[in-house]
């Protein structure tokens, strides 16, 4: 079998309990920078753990020293923990090499250029007593491979709520039903469950009811005030992408939830 060191790290962050999986999941899942401080409950954003996440995924070093430790942490802690392939272990072993030589500050002169930053939080943070808390969390182990089924290696596509055509990192795969309410059958039905949203609010919207699909595959509109009514309205009467015949049951059952 072909080593393909992207394709195994993501599944060992599919499967990782520590705030670097959870914050890999929150990725997956397209929420923003803010919306996973939000669900982290924390004062401030998750950026090392994304930067931590790059080092592991894609073997790219960070650029300043209190990051380039975190990422050498990790990168240690899954050599020691986890059950590597021998040829991702060497790649670790290698990276490790450049990561805790004396005087390390950054990436090689040769990748810099080639590799867009990611800024620190300059925000001061007062460290608790108590640094670590556990959490029980669940992978959604099938979440990237719905995204690649429905983008079909597009490297951009229409939401299928408002039409806009955007770039693939602006697009979630987003469930019709709440993932939580389908077997484990239903979830590996991906033709029947899920549908391209953006980021824009029509994934949130969605979600929350605000949008729903008729049987006609119509974009309805529940009622609003002020600027939501507005931001609503422009939405309302698109012939949604996804509805046909394998979704129409889904999006009935997503409009019932909220009529009830």
């Amino acid at each position: 079998m072909t080593y393909d060191r992207i394709a195994e790290v993501e599944l060992l962050l599919e499967a990782d309990t520590s705030r670097t999986g959870i914050v890999w999941r929150y990725m997956q899942e397209g929420l923003s920078m803010s919306q996973m401080q939000e669900r982290l409950g924390n004062a401030t954003p998750p950026t090392n753990e994304t930067i931590v996440i790059r080092a592991l995924r894609d073997g790219v070093n960070p650029q300043s020293p209190s990051t380039a430790n975190l990422a050498s942490s990790k990168i240690r802690s899954w050599v020691k923990n986890k059950p590597l392939s021998n040829e991702l272990r060497q790649a670790f072993d290698t990276q490790l090499l450049e990561l805790e030589t004396p005087g390390f500050s950054g990436l090689p002169a040769t990748t810099i250029a080639q590799t867009p930053s990611v800024p620190e939080d300059p925000r001061p943070f007062t460290i608790p007593v108590d640094t670590d808390r556990d959490v029980l969390t669940t992978a959604r182990r099938e979440q990237s491979r719905l995204r690649d089924h429905l983008l079909q290696g597009r490297s951009e596509a229409e939401c299928d709520l408002c039409g806009a055509l955007l770039p693939k990192d602006l697009l979630v795969a987003a469930h019709i039903v709440p993932r939580s309410e389908l077997d484990h059958t239903e979830r590996g039905q991906f033709d029947s469950i899920a549908m391209v949203a953006c980021l824009f609010g029509c994934d949130r919207l969605f979600e929350l009811g605000y949008l729903s699909v008729d049987d006609a595959g119509t974009v309805c509109i529940s009622a609003a005030q002020g600027d939501l009514e507005d931001e609503l309205a422009d939405r309302a009467g698109y012939h949604c992408g996804a509805h046909n015949t394998k979704t129409a049951g889904a999006f009935a059952q997503q409009r019932a939830r909220f009529q009830a």
